[in-house]
């Protein structure tokens, strides 16, 4: 009798768990329909303080999250926070993306899901005698903190309102002074502002979330929906993949001599760039960056492997490209701008377009074939080689004989194309910040 009577509890509570799932997701389907019905009827207004030059995790998600349900906006890109958090006061922007402490915004807005963490730095030069601490208005809720570790510069913190780079601009100009910004604050912005270090760190880390004017209801649960997707669908790691990884390692010195090349070869080619950019609808910044990473721009280029011209298109390639003469730099940027554009429509849609550029860029320089062995490498693994930090561990083992009974095409250079790789990203890296305004294409990333 217990024993029937356990059975006939068991089959309720899985019925009752069934019913439960179905209903309760045709009811959050129903909530995403509806809601996103409601958002499409007007335009929304995003409002987004912009920290530093080029593109950044905030943007891209956004973006997604404004393509994903085809929705009219208008991002409205702030340098001022004050001025941000004005409009979002008087109902100018429904939304405000700031990157400042959820737990420190407006009691009257709504909140989207922490997305990301806040850890915040002092920067200086010299730490020592300390004359003054600039501190950005939207982490002007860091001084509590600070101050108990510093009580005796409570006198010399000044709060502004500006941009982490702007901000740190205006410290460089005192002397002794140093500013607050995010711990991970841009490492090109860092050497290209001179040479400075961390002097502190905050204990705490802050959850970071989208501010969603309280009237907003449509929005505000269309938002939610949409951030427990990213998660259920592991796309929020694919998102920070791109924005958390640390391309930029170029020294002081290494970056002066970028600049210069940037200033004194660059201009012969930059039209060049552009045109094949707009034919094969690359970004004509990634092209240059890998023709600097390939060849420093210099036409008769040579590598020790006997590979000639801009782009340093194997004779192979050049051939199945239609090159006639790879050593020529116009045809070789041609061949090298369309050869990444094969590359890259050879990878799947259903990853990300930072995902499709660093296997079109690991496949530019190992082979396709190569990278289809890593691939089989990666299942015998588990582990899903479309993520960059997957591939970094995975590129290397092709020069393992071990992996042999694997691999169909054989050894090859794997950690030269994890070097290839770093160095295009951080090339291009280096030429989003001082190109502030580059020409979209279908395949930006």
């Amino acid at each position: 009798m217990k024993i029937k009577s356990l059975a006939f509890t068991l089959v309720l509570f899985f019925s009752t768990l069934v019913i439960f799932i179905t209903n309760g997701c045709h009811g959050v389907y129903l909530d995403e329909s509806k809601a996103a019905s409601g958002v499409a009827q007007t335009t929304v207004h995003v409002g987004l303080h912009r920290d530093r030059v080029g593109k950044s995790l905030d943007e891209a998600l956004v973006k997604s999250f404004i393509k994903d349900y085809g929705l009219k906006a208008e991002i409205h890109n702030y340098s001022s926070f004050e001025e941000l958090n004005s409009d979002f006061e008087n109902n100018k922007i429904e939304m405000a993306i700031t990157r400042t402490s959820s737990r420190h915004t407006r009691s009257f807005s709504l909140q989207s899901p922490a997305y990301d963490d806040l850890q915040i730095s002092l920067f200086c030069k010299n730490s020592e005698n300390i004359s003054q601490v600039f501190i950005p208005a939207k982490l002007a809720f860091i001084q509590k903190e600070f101050l108990m570790a510093a009580p005796d510069l409570q006198d010399r913190i000044t709060v502004v309102d500006g941009s982490f780079e702007s901000i740190a601009e205006k410290s460089y100009q005192i002397k002794h002074s140093c500013f607050m910004a995010e711990s991970k604050f841009s490492k090109t912005s860092q050497v290209e502002n001179k040479k400075y270090a961390k002097a502190w760190a905050s204990e705490n880390i802050y959850p970071l979330a989208w501010l969603i004017n309280k009237d907003a209801n449509d929005l505000n649960k269309l938002v939610q929906i949409w951030f427990q997707k990213l998660i259920r669908e592991n796309r929020m790691v694919r998102f920070k993949d791109q924005y958390d990884a640390p391309f930029f390692k170029m020294s002081l010195l290494e970056y002066k001599h970028f600049k210069n090349d940037v200033k004194t070869k660059l201009p012969q080619w930059k039209k060049v760039f552009v045109k094949y950019s707009e034919k094969y609808q690359v970004p004509w910044l990634l092209i240059a960056a890998v023709a600097y990473q390939e060849s420093r721009w210099e036409s008769e280029a040579t590598s020790y492997t006997g590979v000639k011209g801009f782009m340093q298109l194997t004779s192979a390639t050049a051939q199945h490209l239609g090159i006639a003469d790879r050593e020529d730099p116009i045809q070789s940027i041609q061949g090298g701008s369309y050869y990444l554009q094969y590359l890259y429509d050879k990878m799947p849609t259903k990853i990300t377009h930072f995902e499709r550029w660093i296997q079109a860029l690991a496949s530019y320089n190992i082979g396709y074939a190569h990278l289809r062995d890593i691939h089989r490498l990666a299942q015998a693994r588990s582990l899903d080689p479309y993520r960059w930090k997957n591939l970094k561990v995975l590129l290397p083992e092709k020069e393992n004989d071990e992996n042999l009974d694997i691999f169909i095409y054989g050894l090859a250079r794997g950690e030269e194309t994890v070097d290839f790789i770093d160095n295009v990203l951080m090339y291009h890296e280096a030429l989003t910040h001082l190109f502030t305004q580059p020409l979209p294409t279908s395949r930006d990333f």
